[in-house]
């Protein structure tokens, strides 16, 4: 489980920077795209769209949205440097950090807000959903659901279906045609008619 992270940079330099930033806290190269522009500018607006459609695609191999990349293509056009990072699970607020360090110029596109859970190794399957641990919770498990508590100021559930709490056992010694107790010591074995280990 990934998640992409791009930033739009100024110009090569700053992107190069940041790409040695990735390195050196031990990302991926292969993991890491870059997209600058063209060696040579488009000269009329033919070139410029056969451009543009070629940035998109160079972006969009790095997995990045076809609608981002092509806003991020035309920002490319004029002299920008986007770079592209796969962040592992529990590496993309680092990402983000060595991204945002190195300087990244101002984008038509809003990186979202982002909320970062911690890693619990104790509890794995729960820091890759980011849920809270339950025992970590003041809050029962009902209340984490938005579920209503069952006994509480209304009374228990019996209550509230009007049922009486407790219901008069029935005295029987057979349940589905089958004895509750048995006098013998080994009534699984003697019921299948195996011998038993000890005698």
């Amino acid at each position: 489980m990934t998640e992409i992270i791009s930033r739009l940079y100024a110009t090569r330099k700053a992107a190069e920077a940041a790409v040695e930033s990735l390195v050196d806290r031990r990302f991926n190269p292969s993991l890491i795209f870059v997209v600058g522009p063209p060696p040579t500018p488009p000269v009329n607006d033919t070139d410029r769209a056969w451009a543009l459609e070629a940035l998109a695609a160079q972006l969009m191999k790095g997995w990045v949205l076809k609608s981002q990349a092509r806003v991020y293509a035309e920002e490319i056009l004029a002299g920008g440097v986007v770079v592209t990072v796969h962040a592992g699970f529990g590496y993309a607020q680092t990402a983000g950090e060595v991204l945002d360090e190195a300087g990244p110029a101002p984008s038509r596109i809003v990186e979202p807000e982002r909320v970062y859970l911690d890693y619990d190794e104790a509890a794995p399957l729960s820091s890759m959903l980011g849920l809270p641990v339950l025992s970590d919770s003041h809050s029962s498990f009902s209340r984490f659901f938005s579920m209503q508590i069952l006994v509480g100021a209304h009374g228990s559930l019996s209550e509230l279906l009007e049922l009486p709490l407790l219901a008069k056992a029935r005295t029987s010694n057979s349940s589905f045609g089958l004895p509750l107790l048995t006098k013998g010591s080994t009534p699984l074995s003697s019921l299948l008619k195996l011998p038993t280990l000890t005698r």
